[in-house]
């Protein structure tokens, strides 16, 4: 209510206070305004106190919000670190499983040497026993040549003694008898012993060394007669 209204009203209800009642419009104007200003001060200030409890909720809310966000961040860089292990992951995967194939493989080509290495040590042992069967053989047939040089060095000397023109014993004068009293074919003292023990073939000289082809015995001296009698022959020598 204002100063023009207060006249409209007095003016209307046809009381003139004028000077003989006391003045107190305004005053009362004026208190009731300021109760009501102080009343729209104490509301506003409920009103602002509440906007700034909103604030603070708000600003507690976008505290929360940007802790949620800064954590939506944090998971979402865990999220791309754990995508990307996971691809690499796969890619050790791959490569494990590539490792893994090759892993068989050399295991089957171990598998593969081995069992060649057996079969060459198989062969190896087999050439060995074959090669000594061979050395035996040869050996063997080293004797057998041996032998048969001997023989043929024997038959040589048969031949030899074969094709020579047959000698008597009082012809070689290292048989001949030196005295009455030698018997011819031993060539011992008749008087010394009773049993005459002589060669009958005559001997054949080969090499430096005599060979009695009766007996086969050999050598620069005359042997023990391989016959027996119970007698000397009696002979002169020349």
């Amino acid at each position: 209510m204002n100063m023009n209204q207060g006249q409209a009203t007095e003016s209307t209800s046809g009381i003139n206070l004028g000077s003989t009642v006391p003045h107190f419009g305004n005053n009362v104007t004026q208190a009731i305004r300021v109760v009501d200003l102080e009343n729209q001060v104490a509301v506003r200030q409920e009103e602002i106190d509440i906007l700034k409890q909103k604030l603070l909720g708000l600003e507690a809310d976008i505290l929360i919000k940007q802790e949620a966000l800064t954590k939506i961040a944090e998971q979402e860089q865990e999220i791309k670190i754990l995508k990307e292990i996971a691809l690499e992951k796969e890619k050790w995967r791959e490569q494990a499983t590539g490792l893994s194939q090759d892993n068989d493989r050399l295991r089957q080509v171990n598998e593969d040497l081995t069992m060649e290495t057996r079969r060459q040590r198989q062969t190896i042992t087999q050439l060995q026993e074959k090669l000594m069967l061979m050395s035996t053989i040869l050996d063997l047939r080293n004797t057998e040549l041996q032998q048969e040089k001997d023989n043929k060095l024997r038959l040589k000397r048969k031949l030899h003694v074969l094709s020579t023109a047959e000698e008597t014993v009082e012809c070689r004068g290292r048989f001949r008898r030196q005295s009455l009293k030698d018997c011819p074919r031993c060539h011992a003292a008749i008087s010394a012993t009773t049993i005459c023990r002589y060669h009958p073939k005559t001997p054949v000289k080969l090499h430096g060394t005599f060979y009695f082809p009766c007996c086969g015995l050999s050598g620069k001296s005359e042997p023990e007669g391989c016959q027996s009698s119970s007698h000397h022959q009696m002979g002169f020598g020349t």
